[in-house]
């Protein structure tokens, strides 16, 4: 069962960016052979730019994207010349490899608690990592102490991922990352941030990222030494690590289970809220014109009981998939009425009193 929505997000009405026309061109190829050429042309024109520190003109080709598959294809493009730039010529033996761990973090506790954003001891995650073999051949890597926000990943410019990839502006480990504390409002809820890292591998080494991805292997280690490291009295934190990615590539996959996580956790409080209180809930959804799918669970017994969720789209987001994915958990959770609204809904209102927006802080 797939749910379709429409897409309530808004992009370029038309683009004569040189980049946005190419990525155009690629989606009405003719056939595979045509789109494949294409697509190297795509790669080699997103590269020959990133080669040059043009950073400006990568950004502008995103925000000029007409459409959902068009931003995709230039996002692809660009993780990929990423990728290949940050490569190791044919005279050399190693390279440098940088790589974010996404982390979600469940937290309660008191109002106004902080969680520092800085780890005390970085060495013992790099230790469990190590012996896990988390990182494949990879080895001298290191991690920074600081726990990046997803605001700074998505403000890292593709030129400076790319300088760290190279070694040419020291590594992730030994910059001055700022650290993002975590502030907890009194109710139960998820915080996103990055643990960021380089290391050295050699250059015939298969990608770190197919060992890495094994979390079963590291992750429950990860997460008790991160609670250990930063765990306070009487403040409730569960840190749910996950694969390591490159640095681009991170901040959108971060982002995504951040958006699950958060709201996996506001369809069990709202039920189990609603359910003792009046009874089962019924659920809508619906994609509003501010850019965001919206979930509201409300009592059909008494007007004004209910909350509802926020999902900010994102341009990468395949918004049936995300409605898809909901409707099922709803479904799980056996909520007797979904209706799910097929026209666009206009700016969300605040007649329910209690929003949860997914990608807190």
């Amino acid at each position: 069962m797939t749910i379709h929505l429409p897409d309530p997000r808004r992009f370029a009405a038309s683009s004569q960016h040189p980049l946005s026309s190419l990525a155009r061109t690629c989606l009405d190829a003719l056939d595979e052979n045509q789109s494949l050429r294409l697509r190297r042309q795509l790669t080699d024109a997103l590269r020959d730019h990133l080669e040059q520190g043009q950073d400006r003109t990568l950004l502008e080709a995103l925000k000029s994207a007409c459409s959902a598959p068009v931003y995709r294809l230039l996002w692809e493009g660009l993780t990929q010349a990423l990728e290949e730039a940050g490569r190791p010529g044919s005279d050399e033996t190693l390279f440098i490899g940088c790589f974010a761990f996404p982390i979600v973090w469940v937290t309660a506790g008191p109002p106004g608690a902080v969680i520092p954003g800085v780890l005390p001891n970085p060495g013992a995650i790099v230790a469990l990592l190590d012996e896990a073999k988390a990182l494949g051949r990879t080895r001298n890597f290191g991690l920074s102490n600081s726990l990046a926000s997803l605001e700074f990943m998505e403000n890292l410019s593709p030129s400076a991922m790319l300088a760290w990839s190279r070694g040419l502006a020291g590594t992730p480990a030994s910059r001055d990352i700022p650290p993002a504390d975590l502030r907890l409002s009194g109710a139960e809820e998820t915080h996103l941030r990055f643990l960021v890292g380089a290391g050295v591998s050699p250059a015939d080494a298969p990608s770190f990222l197919a060992t890495g991805s094994r979390v079963a292997a590291w992750g429950r280690a990860m997460s008790r030494e991160l609670g250990s490291q930063l765990g306070q009295p009487g403040v409730s934190l569960v840190a749910l690590p996950r694969p390591p990615r490159p640095l681009l590539e991170a901040a959108y996959a971060g982002r995504r289970i951040q958006l699950e996580a958060a709201f996996q956790l506001f369809v069990s409080g709202a039920v189990r809220n609603i359910r003792a209180a009046t009874g089962d809930p019924d659920a809508s959804l619906a994609a509003h014109a501010d850019g965001e799918i919206r979930v509201t669970l409300s009592s059909p017994f008494e007007a004004g009981v209910g909350e509802s969720f926020r999902w900010p789209l994102h341009p990468l987001d395949d918004v049936d998939e995300i409605a898809t994915d909901m409707v099922t958990l709803l479904q799980e959770c056996r909520i007797p009425r979904i209706e799910v609204h097929p026209e666009l809904t206009g700016v969300a209102d605040a007649a329910l009193g209690l929003s949860h927006v997914g990608n807190g802080g």
